[in-house]
């Protein structure tokens, strides 16, 4: 059964459930990260894939180095099979 995309846009849509959106494409108008922390430790993660973890404080304490990826361009996408 093929349930209707609640909200979607070219970005996206929200699930089924509407609990969560759903990023289709990593070329958002602006930066979507996601901030997972119980409050001592965390990380966070870019739509395309950079981030970084800490503990403690997220500017003063951090585990790993920020990793900034930028989203591939149309010309690197084409011929891979992925779609733009």
């Amino acid at each position: 059964m093929n349930k209707a995309k609640l909200f979607a846009t070219e970005f996206g849509h929200f699930s089924a459930d509407g609990r969560e959106f759903i990023v289709t494409t990593p070329r958002t108008p602006r930066p979507w990260v996601n901030v997972i922390s119980n409050g001592d430790a965390g990380f966070i993660l870019s739509q395309t894939g950079g981030g970084y973890s800490w503990r403690g404080n997220g500017q003063l304490n951090r585990l790993t180095r920020s990793v900034r990826v930028s989203a591939p361009s149309k010309t690197e996408i084409s011929g891979t099979g992925i779609s733009a």
